[in-house]
């Protein structure tokens, strides 16, 4: 009897331990397996699948500086995204190295897609006729090192083109919708996020308040109802912030992006808020307005102006988030408001 009871003992107390370590290692699998990848910073590494998240993921284009620096200033102010250099299907071989090293370190990149160089003073032709070829050839091969080298969640293409840049292209608007329409196409097998590049919301305004005879206006209305029925990841927006302008722009931020969003039936994102004459005060105000408006990316473009002195021989008079390694006012703000 005792041998038996000694017996059974030892194998409740083999299954307990048996049982234990079972459920220590299936905590030890859902922590790691279920925990998001982040920069190091407490952002998330890998977009959801639908933009309509909950959540807003803020970044920016930090200029003129080397990639290692960018990334050490985007850490200061604990962005989720950076902004890359454009890339140009027409002479496209491989991923830019600082793409990747955004990736390495943890970024998402929100990347221009150019079917051609579009910098200097030339005015080039939307993408047509046998243009079209290379250009899809080009961008597969994207999709595919995207997906081989720093993986579909970690990117959004921006294909490139601005309704209100007449300065940049030329042609009919149409070219472009197509362009776009082939991006998403070649794009959906892999994954990959699409947006346009995109709209400004000053334009937006002026077709919520049916205003004509600006071939601008009709151009954001033709990619505002193109949207409604293409599958982009989110209705891409730029806006410039400028207090001092005696005539606004925009009715209000909040309640316009809805009403577009409603329109389009997507979240509205954006790749570019450029600022001058911002304050502190007010660039917080941005970032708050950016979450009651449910944007899925809110990416700000910093200029040249430092703390109200803009650096000279520079390109861009916007207020600037940093020089170098050290943050502006405005770049302090927005590592404050995501401590």
């Amino acid at each position: 009897m005792k041998r038996t009871f000694f017996t059974i003992s030892l194998l409740a107390s083999l299954a307990i331990v048996t049982c234990i370590a079972l459920v220590s290692c299936a905590n030890r699998k859902n922590l790691s397996d279920d925990k998001p990848k982040t920069t190091g910073d407490g952002g998330y590494q890998t977009l959801p699948d639908t933009a309509y998240s909950g959540k807003t993921l803020f970044g920016a284009k930090i200029q003129h500086d080397k990639s290692e620096n960018q990334i050490y200033v985007a850490k200061q102010m604990h962005l989720s995204c950076i902004r890359p250099s454009s890339i140009s299907m027409d002479t496209y071989t491989s991923l830019p190295e600082p793409l990747v090293q955004f990736h390495k370190a943890g970024f998402i990149c929100v990347t221009n897609v150019n079917a051609t160089n579009t910098s200097g003073s030339n005015i080039v032709e939307y993408l047509h006729g046998a243009d079209t070829i290379q250009f899809k050839k080009a961008f597969k091969q994207l999709c595919e090192d995207v997906k081989n080298n720093i993986g579909v969640d970690n990117f959004i293409a921006v294909i490139e083109n601005e309704p209100i840049n007449l300065k940049y292209y030329k042609g009919d608007f149409k070219n472009y919708l197509e362009e776009l329409r082939m991006c998403i196409e070649i794009a959906k097998p892999y994954h990959i996020k699409v947006v346009s590049g995109a709209m400004h919301l000053q334009l937006v305004q002026a077709v919520k308040d049916k205003i004509t005879g600006d071939i601008r206006v009709e151009h954001t209305r033709q990619l505002m109802d193109f949207e409604r029925t293409h599958e982009v990841y989110a209705t891409n927006i730029h806006h410039k912030f400028q207090p001092e302008k005696s005539k606004r722009d925009i009715s209000d931020f909040v309640s316009l992006s809805k009403w577009l969003s409603n329109y389009t039936g997507h979240a509205v994102m954006t790749n570019e808020i450029s600022m001058k004459g911002v304050t502190p005060q007010l660039i917080t105000g941005y970032l708050k307005m950016a979450r009651e408006a449910n944007y899925p990316i809110y990416m700000f473009w910093s200029g040249d102006t430092f703390n109200g002195v803009r650096s000279a021989g520079s390109n861009s008079a916007g207020d600037a988030l940093n020089s170098g390694g050290t943050l502006s006012e405005l770049g302090k703000a927005v590592a404050e408001f995501k401590k």
